[in-house]
């Protein structure tokens, strides 16, 4: 998976639908399961993301857990945020 590619669709995402949040911290990890023979495969991949919030945040309409169920359902990849 192209990181940076990644970077610049989350970004785009958060500039159009979550205005005011920047990432801080990005990291693209692929993920593994058992199979069938109980050897470990790969899988899919899992973003880690540290986002600062908007100096508004709490005057907002959504929540945290928007964003990263957001950003979830798009991309169809785990999500593992950290808000500061």
């Amino acid at each position: 998976m192209d990181e940076n590619r990644l970077k610049k669709i989350v970004t785009k995402i958060l500039d159009s639908r979550f205005k005011g949040f920047t990432i801080r911290e990005f990291r693209v990890l692929p993920t593994q399961k058992l199979d069938e023979k109980g050897k470990w495969v790969p899988d899919s991949y899992t973003l880690f993301i540290g986002l600062n919030r908007p100096a508004n945040f709490y005057l907002e309409k959504y929540a945290e857990w928007e964003v990263s169920s957001f950003l979830e359902n798009f991309l169809g990849i785990e999500i593992v945020s950290d808000f500061f």
